[in-house]
């Protein structure tokens, strides 16, 4: 990463801190919401090898060290048109199945930047945009086409975390290239195709922190897409995708199992006219 770079990543995760994630790129930006399949999946990517609606773990500290993936993945409705570069940010919602109060084991902290705030029970999220389930060529592509410069940014939304009685936390995943990789040309994906937007990793040991027996449930509450894919008026767009239909947007830990999202079916046909 060049210095420059490092300096964007620099500034980039001090406003992550102190705004709860990034200050948007998209700002003033046209801003396109709509419902999309979107999956969430232990392990691997949806629907190929080795992926799992529910993990369960003994706790023991047999897992110390080895941290487990939560693999976001979604499909494009409709053409998505050429761009250069591309970001993404993801939320999710992780609550306590039975109701009680969310316990230490999941006040949980990103990995990159615990020394810029007082330190919640312990750290242990982060992100990546490739690797073994990740990313599979055959059930779900990478979204990053070919990056091979790549940063990220997970981190809990600690005004929730403040109150003591709540039983749920949002979770921010922001993903952006950290240099240009010159000679890869603009990309472009149809309709239909289903992509990996990477995985956020979820370190296991406890640090002394208790309640990692606790059943939870985990789910995508909205995924952004960001590109310099030029509408008629001129702006890059930033898409705001929910969990349509057909969705598997929800996972588990320990106990039950992910399951689909109910929701009502919506298109990008009515978007289409906002492209050249």
């Amino acid at each position: 990463m060049n210095s420059s770079a490092r300096l964007s990543f620099a500034v980039a995760a001090l406003l992550a801190v102190a705004s709860f994630g990034f200050t948007p790129a998209h700002a003033g930006y046209p801003e396109i919401s709509v419902e999309a399949p979107l999956f969430l999946s232990w392990n691997s990517c949806h629907g190929s090898p080795g992926a799992a609606g529910n993990l369960s773990y003994a706790c023991d500290g047999s897992l110390d060290g080895n941290p487990r993936h939560l693999v976001v993945s979604f499909q494009l409705p409709t053409n998505y048109p050429p761009f250069t570069w591309e970001s993404s940010t993801i939320y999710l919602k992780a609550r306590t199945l039975d109701g009680s109060a969310l316990p230490d084991y999941w006040r949980i902290e990103g990995i990159h930047v615990p020394f810029l705030l007082p330190a919640l029970c312990r750290p242990g999220l982060g992100l990546v945009e490739s690797g073994a389930g990740v990313v599979d060529p055959n059930h779900c592509p990478s979204w990053w086409q070919n990056r091979t410069a790549f940063d990220g940014i997970a981190r809990p939304d600690r005004n929730e975390l403040a109150d003591p009685a709540t039983n749920d936390m949002t979770i921010e995943g922001a993903m952006f290239w950290s240099d240009v990789d010159g000679g890869r040309g603009a990309v472009t994906f149809p309709g239909g195709a289903k992509l990996s937007d990477g995985a956020f990793t979820l370190e296991l040991a406890s640090n002394g922190c208790g309640g990692c027996d606790q059943p939870m449930s985990i789910e995508i509450v909205r995924l952004d897409l960001d590109t310099n894919a030029i509408t008629t008026s001129g702006a890059y767009p930033h898409y705001i995708l929910t969990p349509g239909s057909g969705s598997s947007a929800s996972v588990t830990w320990q106990g039950g199992g992910g399951g689909t999202v109910p929701v009502r079916n919506r298109t990008w046909g009515s978007v289409k006219a906002t492209y050249r």
